[in-house]
């Protein structure tokens, strides 16, 4: 007996009940009878393969399934259906991205058949996921390490406009948030082709040579060039390369777009707060005054004020002693050793890298404020 679930889907118990009894000992079955018990189904549990009635009320076969995609896509859907017409069978295609299309009544053999290549289907699926998941962690967590210790000023920039657009993201419900949360860590990673100085001198409005300003107004087009080479991450890097991009100029065909957008305002946030010392009121009046020439949307910019206001309110605790530093830590304040030494930017989150570096600081340093995540 496979251990893998398979559910049916119809409205009609009694067909329900004999795939029960056709299939019982050859696979974990589970039914739901109609579309919604179904979702119900696939929220609350995890299934190899969904076989699904066409013509059911409130919701026929090939939207639930395109549904179910949404929620599992690692499942595998086959569409059963009594009209065997090409138009069903494209739009089942296209719209549920079905596995198998089959015509009713389907004998047990050929059922038994499509199941069995939906299995297989779905372990691929989760065995090419688990391998990409892993391949990209590693991948990602080696080059923000390189960023991390190349770029410090870069680094921390790309940490605090992902803490934003993080939190912008889920209030947004957008999807795909797993791409826009590495673009944004990822964001800088251009910057290891810039002098350490001259990003801080520029984030200081302090001034710099045009080649070193012509690297940083480029850098998004290196780090797009960097990661549109590594596999699966061809989407992240289109949106690292259009980071810059004013939103009137952006085509809103697909999701991609949006997260472009987020991170533009939450950089420019980022930016402009950096450069006239945590003056928030002056920076949002500075977005504000953008966002009436087309740069950003105004239903972020309420997103991005909200989350401000959050932020705002939260309680700093007081660190004596660098030891006290815990991951996920956000200081609130620039952190100075008593030669003047700067150990910590303002608003830089602790990380186990930064920790691991300061253990060897041995310099006495005041007491500071940080934000407890």
């Amino acid at each position: 007996m496979s251990n893998d679930k398979i559910l049916f889907i119809d409205d009609d118990i009694n067909i329900l009940n004999g795939f029960k009894r056709n299939f019982y000992g050859q696979y974990l079955v589970e039914i739901a009878e109609g579309p919604l018990p179904g979702l119900e189904a696939i929220k609350r549990e995890n299934f190899s393969v969904v076989i699904s009635d066409k013509n059911m009320p409130d919701i026929d076969g090939i939207a639930l399934l395109s549904q179910i995609k949404q929620i599992s896509p690692n499942t595998t859907r086959i569409l059963l259906t009594g009209q065997a017409d090409l138009d069903s069978a494209l739009r089942a295609v296209n719209e549920g991205a079905i596995f198998r299309f089959l015509t009713k009544p389907a004998p047990k053999e050929v059922l038994t058949l499509a199941i069995d290549a939906g299995i297989r289907q779905n372990q691929l699926l989760l065995a090419e996921k688990e391998l990409l998941e892993n391949t990209l962690r590693k991948t990602i967590k080696v080059l923000i390490d390189i960023l991390s210790q190349v770029s410090p000023t870069a680094f921390n920039h790309a940490s605090r406009v992902y803490r934003l657009v993080k939190v912008m993201a889920e209030q947004l419900d957008m999807p795909n948030r797993w791409e826009l949360e590495i673009a944004c860590l990822l964001s800088q990673i251009g910057c290891v082709t810039v002098p350490e100085q001259a990003i801080k001198d520029h984030y200081e409005n302090k001034k710099i040579s045009p080649d070193e300003s012509k690297l940083i107004e480029t850098q998004h087009e290196f780090g797009f060039k960097l990661i549109h080479q590594i596999p699966r991450l061809e989407k992240v890097a289109e949106i690292i390369r259009n980071q810059t991009t004013p939103y009137s100029q952006l085509s809103e065909i697909d999701n991609q777009i949006s997260a472009v957008h987020l991170i533009k305002l939450a950089s420019d946030y980022d930016a402009l707060m950096m450069s006239n010392l945590q003056d928030q009121i002056y920076v949002l009046n500075q977005l504000e005054k953008r966002e009436e020439n087309g740069h950003y949307h105004h239903k972020a910019m309420k997103v991005l004020k909200n989350i401000l206001n959050i932020h705002t309110a939260k309680k700093t605790i007081l660190i004596d002693d660098l030891k006290k530093l815990k991951p996920g830590m956000i200081t609130a304040q620039d952190v100075l050793s008593m030669s003047g030494r700067l150990l910590l930017s303002n608003r830089q989150e602790i990380s186990e890298i930064i920790l691991m570096r300061l253990k060897n600081v041995t310099e006495y340093v005041d007491p500071f404020k940080v934000y407890e995540e």
